[in-house]
């Protein structure tokens, strides 16, 4: 799969262009990352980012911040 499928399918899953190509680039470097942004994540969507990066041995947490209408995203690598 090339990388322009895989961010295509990110989409998919309910999250926003910012968040799909970072977590594209946690994808092809095969490296935890966090980051902050006020892009919404919509209901479900991080069951659906979970079950698409078993295949890549990462696992995503999505927290909204009360208040500040702001998502903290941890992606990590499974060991």
């Amino acid at each position: 799969m090339d990388k322009m499928e895989i961010y295509n399918d990110l989409l998919k899953c309910g999250i926003s262009d910012l968040d799909a190509k970072i977590v594209l680039d946690c994808i092809v470097k095969k490296t935890s990352c966090s980051w902050m942004n006020d892009d919404e994540v919509k209901d479900g969507a991080q069951q659906k980012i979970n079950e698409y990066l078993k295949q890549y041995g990462l696992i995503a947490k999505i927290e909204q911040r009360p208040m500040t209408n702001k998502y903290i995203w941890e992606v990590k690598v499974v060991k």
